[in-house]
């Protein structure tokens, strides 16, 4: 998490950021209350699974790069997603949608 604090911060102090008055004022609230899915494999496979509960997704779009976090650890971010939390998911909430992949 801490890795991704400068991240955050240099994001809410942009004019995109300002401009839509995002109702997080910390990285705490942003983790907690957000959408972002920044966190250990658990962390990560405890919200996508909340948020499956309560939305039903089928399919979920899910931005693997980070802006501002360096090439080696967004690849290590990647591969931990890839290897970790997503035969994980795929086992929880299988999806019509992509049965035969």
């Amino acid at each position: 998490m801490e890795g991704y604090r400068p991240i955050f911060d240099a994001f809410m102090d942009s004019p995109g950021a300002r401009h839509n008055q995002l109702p997080f004022k910390t990285l705490e609230e942003f983790l907690e209350q957000g959408s972002v899915l920044v966190g250990s494999p658990e962390q990560v496979i405890d919200k996508f699974g909340r948020y499956q509960e309560a939305f039903g997704h089928e399919l979920s779009g899910v931005a693997l790069e980070v802006a501002g976090l360096p090439d080696e650890e967004n690849r290590a971010s990647v591969e931990t997603f890839v290897t970790e939390v997503l035969p994980v998911l795929r086992a929880a909430y299988p999806s019509r949608v992509w049965a035969s992949a």
